[in-house]
C-alpha cells in the first residue's frame, strides 16, 4: 500500500467541501427528494450471500459532479495518484436503509468492471452507454459523497494487504465530505442497524493501466 490517510491509515483521502450544516442540510434534502420522485432500482447481487443490498438511482448533475471532480483532482494531487483521467460515469445516488449493506468489494476489477456511462433516463441495461468516449477505459479512482450521519451502522470500511498483513479500517468521514480511493481498493459499508443512509457515489475513468 501506498499513500495511508494520517487520519487513520486507510488509502483514502477524505475532501471536506462542505462546512456550512445549511448547505449540508440542502444537499441531503436534495438528495432524499430525488428518492421520491424518481424510479429507484433495488441493487441486490447475491453470491453464497448476500452481497449488496439497497436502492439506487442513476443520474446527471452539474453541480455535484463539478463538488466530485474537484475533490477528486485535490485528492489526486496530494496522495500522488498521478492516473490519467478521461471521464466519469453517471452519478449513483445510493439509499440503505435498516439491514442493507454491501459486502467487500472493489468497483474495478477487470475489464467485467470496465467504465460505462449510464443514461440516466434508462434502466437496466448495463451495455449501453450515453458516453462512448469512456468504453474501453477502466476505473480508476472512485469517489463517494457522505451526505448524513443520523443512522447506525453502515460504516465506509477498507481493507488492504499492508506488508504481508490484512489491515480493516472504518474510514473517519462527515457529512459535506467526499471520500476519494483508488477503484481497486477493497471496501465495504457495513449493514444498517437502525436509520438511513444516503450517499452519492461516481468512477472516474481513463486508459487502461500500461
Amino acid at each position: 500500500m501506498s499513500y495511508k490517510n494520517p487520519q487513520d491509515g486507510s488509502p483514502t483521502y477524505v475532501v471536506k467541501f462542505m462546512h456550512k450544516e445549511e448547505e449540508i442540510e440542502q444537499l441531503k434534502t436534495f438528495i432524499v427528494d430525488q428518492f421520491e420522485k424518481k424510479d429507484v432500482e433495488k441493487a441486490e447481487h447475491k453470491g453464497g450471500e448476500t452481497k449488496r443490498k439497497s436502492s439506487i438511482i442513476w443520474f446527471n448533475d452539474k453541480t455535484i459532479s463539478g463538488i466530485l471532480f474537484n475533490a477528486m483532482k485535490i485528492a489526486a494531487y496530494e496522495a500522488g495518484w498521478h492516473y490519467e483521467i478521461t471521464g466519469h460515469e453517471t452519478l449513483q445516488m445510493t439509499r440503505y436503509e435498516a439491514g442493507d449493506e454491501y459486502a467487500w468489494h472493489s468497483d474495478g476489477e477487470g475489464c467485467a468492471f470496465n467504465a460505462r456511462s449510464f443514461d440516466f433516463e434508462q434502466s437496466g441495461d448495463l451495455d449501453k452507454t450515453s458516453s462512448p468516449g469512456l468504453l474501453g477505459s477502466i476505473r480508476k479512482l472512485s469517489a463517494t459523497i457522505v451526505i448524513n450521519d443520523d443512522y447506525e451502522g453502515g460504516h465506509f470500511e477498507t481493507m488492504v494487504l499492508d506488508h504481508g498483513k490484512v489491515v480493516k479500517t472504518k474510514v473517519q468521514a462527515t457529512p459535506g465530505s467526499a471520500i476519494v480511493f483508488p477503484s481497486n481498493t477493497q471496501h465495504r459499508i457495513t449493514p444498517i442497524t437502525k436509520g438511513i443512509r444516503y450517499s452519492v457515489v461516481v468512477w472516474f475513468a481513463g486508459p487502461p493501466f500500461k
